[in-house]
């Protein structure tokens, strides 16, 4: 994971903070899965990820942008044979 530096005050009504990483992904790697903490805004920013989100499967090609409410059960695994690198938006209440 990458992580930058702190948190910017958000002007999105709901949100006090909003802030910033990157999970990068070797082939053949999976995420734990655990429900997630805040809102958030994920972009794919390389390769390609299969996402099972709340019993729903979909794929994550270079450029996809998709979202997370608080709570919401989503795993990502990189099924390919390049490094997938998913570029997070935290949205925190």
């Amino acid at each position: 994971m990458r992580e930058y530096d702190g948190e910017t005050p958000s002007l999105i009504p709901g949100f006090k903070t909003v802030s910033m990483r990157d999970i990068i992904m070797q082939p053949g790697s999976k995420t734990m899965g655990p429900p997630m903490m805040n809102a958030m805004v994920c972009h794919i920013t390389e390769g390609e990820l299969r996402l099972e989100q709340d019993e729903k499967t979909f794929t994550g090609k270079k450029n996809f942008v998709w979202t997370c409410n608080k709570d919401t059960k989503e795993q990502a695994f990189n099924d390919g044979n390049v490094v997938a690198i998913m570029r997070i938006t935290d949205l925190k209440a």
